[in-house]
């Protein structure tokens, strides 16, 4: 299975996609903020990331484009609730300009996410 990198600043978010994500047989490496997430791309190869739009130190956009940058083949699954920088709607956009495979809103079906993840891994 897939070696996928999760980065959500909410806890509970994050340890439950970790889970569905584990249960379907993927290894899983979690972050809680943006920074983190790059520091674990730099430490480790995934196969897919999944982030939240909004988090602290860094946003998930701003990952996205680090990821463009220095791992423009790694499929990215953006997911948000909405936050304080821009509606659902303008971070669809971003997502789209800096090529997010999927973007999935909180909240969402374990089904959904599992879809997102297989369709992003089967791009890849």
């Amino acid at each position: 299975m897939a070696t996928i990198l999760v980065a959500d600043d909410a806890a509970h978010v994050a340890e439950a996609i970790q889970l569905v994500l584990k249960t379907a047989g993927h290894t899983v490496i979690v972050a809680f903020d943006g920074a983190a997430a790059l520091d674990y791309l730099l430490q480790y190869s995934f196969d897919l990331a999944v982030l939240d739009i909004w988090m602290p130190r860094k946003s998930g956009l701003d990952v996205l484009k680090d990821i463009r940058r220095d791992h423009p083949s790694l499929p990215v699954v953006l997911v948000s609730g909405g936050g304080p920088g821009a509606t659902l709607e303008q971070a669809t956009m971003m997502a789209d300009l800096y090529k997010a495979t999927q973007v999935l809103y909180k909240p969402f079906e374990d089904e959904e996410l599992l879809s997102a993840v297989d369709a992003a891994l089967t791009l890849h």
